[in-house]
């Protein structure tokens, strides 16, 4: 990477991946909701599964190479597979720090946007929050169980997303489009609780997630792991189906 002034075309904002990550913690619940409202958001050749899962997960990441930096991140993540191969797509993630959704955006085309995110864990019990523009549009409340001496198994798993950039010379078009898939690499979980739970999902004009029923919670957990990110691979190439 380019470290000089940031006047000059090559120099970036962020390193080049690896990215390691210790002791980051979040707040996970999976519900089931509507299919119907779940299949607009996942590009072909991506398929959903038929059931209607989503998790939406609220949490701190802590980076510790190639530089120190802590953040929250939240998301929404939706099982799917590729043909044979299963993953989850990541339709939005919202941070409250611009460096990782710079790196995020341009390297990994990671749809971040900027939010506020806050995550409370204290007393056996555990809050999630996301909110834009003064709006709460995801509030998560936990009741923790016993750590658990041994987690469950956490395979590294593919990650797909769209890295859209816009054309700069034609409306409606993109100069990239590709599917993206970055493989999570296996967690070493250093902390993991069982848990009870409810999320709430609303809407605002930019952020319509009031969509998603929340029609039963299937599972919820807090989690605390250490990770390394590496570089993601083309899946698809849209422009080249042209």
């Amino acid at each position: 990477m380019y470290s000089g002034s940031t006047l000059d075309y090559r120099s970036r904002h962020y390193s080049s991946p690896p990215f390691t990550y210790r002791g980051s913690q979040s707040l996970v619940i999976t519900v089931s909701t509507d299919p119907e409202a779940i299949k607009p958001l996942v590009p072909p050749p991506l398929k959903p599964f038929p059931e209607g899962v989503m998790s939406v997960i609220v949490g701190v990441q802590k980076l510790v190479a190639p530089l120190e930096m802590t953040y929250g991140e939240a998301a929404l993540s939706i099982p799917v597979k590729l043909e044979e191969e299963e993953g989850d797509y990541v339709p939005v993630l919202y941070l409250d720090n611009v460096t990782p959704i710079l790196a995020g955006r341009e390297i990994y085309g990671y749809p971040k946007v900027d939010a506020e995110v806050k995550l409370v864990v204290e007393d056996g019990r555990a809050r999630g929050e996301v909110c834009r523009g003064g709006e709460k549009i995801v509030e998560m409340e936990l009741q923790l169980g016993p750590a658990k001496a041994s987690a469950p198994p956490m395979p590294a798993r593919s990650i797909f997303n769209v890295k859209y950039i816009p054309a700069v010379d034609r409306k409606d078009e993109a100069d990239v489009r590709r599917l993206i898939r970055i493989q999570s690499g296996e967690l070493q979980v250093t902390r993991f609780c069982p848990a009870e739970g409810i999320v709430k999902l609303r809407s605002i004009p930019t952020d319509p997630l009031g969509n998603f029923p929340v029609l039963n919670v299937l599972n919820a957990f807090f989690i605390e792991v250490d990770q390394t990110l590496g570089f993601g691979t083309v899946a698809h190439d849209y422009l080249k189906e042209k």
